[in-house]
């Protein structure tokens, strides 16, 4: 099984240089090593990262907030708010019990 850095020396020896988007699409999505290829956490304690809505509820909480001024503010009850990527959903868990508190 060669590793990721013998797959890129043999493109770059087969195909010539390659560009730092060509090497990103390989570090990321290579069906075997790349980095969004597996299905290792990526987020929270077991992750490479934290996101504010899992380190605190309160985040979520505040932009439930921020949505109930807005509402008031544009005189629009029927505003649509959508969570893009929501990961486990911590964010909207927050921001709906703002909402059902209010």
């Amino acid at each position: 099984m060669a590793v990721p850095e013998d797959i890129l020396k043999e493109k770059i020896k087969t195909q010539g240089p390659i560009s730092f988007e060509e090497f990103m699409k390989e570090a990321l999505y290579h069906p075997e090593h790349g980095y969004y290829m597996s299905e290792v956490e990526r987020i929270g304690p077991a992750g490479d990262y934290y996101t504010s809505p899992h380190l605190h509820p309160l985040f979520g909480y505040m932009i439930g907030i921020q949505i109930i001024e807005l509402i008031s503010m544009i005189a629009r009850p029927d505003l649509k708010v959508v969570e893009i990527g929501a990961g486990r959903g911590y964010m909207a868990e927050g921001i709906l019990q703002c909402l059902y508190d209010h």
